[in-house]
């Protein structure tokens, strides 16, 4: 089984998602997660 996923977007959708992206990992929000692993995720 594999551990994949697949997400279709729009080019809006996916344009939104990526400025979102963008802006959170341009700040510091080690608060809101709860193992490492969820911060490197993203």
């Amino acid at each position: 089984m594999k551990d994949e996923l697949s997400i279709n977007l729009t080019k809006d959708e996916a344009l939104v998602l990526f400025d979102f992206l963008a802006r959170f990992n341009e700040t510091d929000h080690t608060d809101i997660f709860e193992d490492q692993a969820e911060q490197k995720s993203l």
